[in-house]
């Protein structure tokens, strides 16, 4: 239940200053760097669960969880992201 609550709690604030980042990026000009769609993409539900591809179409991912998580955190950190 804490860690629930933390969660909640972190993603309330990351709005918030996002909010802030946002305001500041336009009377200033330039990109913020924490913006709305980017605490979405952070705290939104990503899990997807491949089992129905898997019978009914016999998908295999291409790659590992651990080299996906790799290459997806080298995209956010070359988009600005990280």
């Amino acid at each position: 239940m804490l860690v629930g609550i933390l969660v909640v709690a972190g993603a309330i604030s990351a709005r918030v200053l996002s909010l802030g980042a946002e305001l500041w990026a336009r009377l200033v000009g330039g990109r913020p760097a924490l913006s709305q769609d980017m605490v979405t993409g952070f705290t939104g539900n990503l899990s997807v669960h491949i089992g129905k591809a898997r019978r009914e179409l016999g998908f295999e991912p291409a790659v590992g969880l651990e080299q996906a998580i790799a290459t997806s955190a080298r995209w956010y950190e070359a988009s600005g992201y990280l």
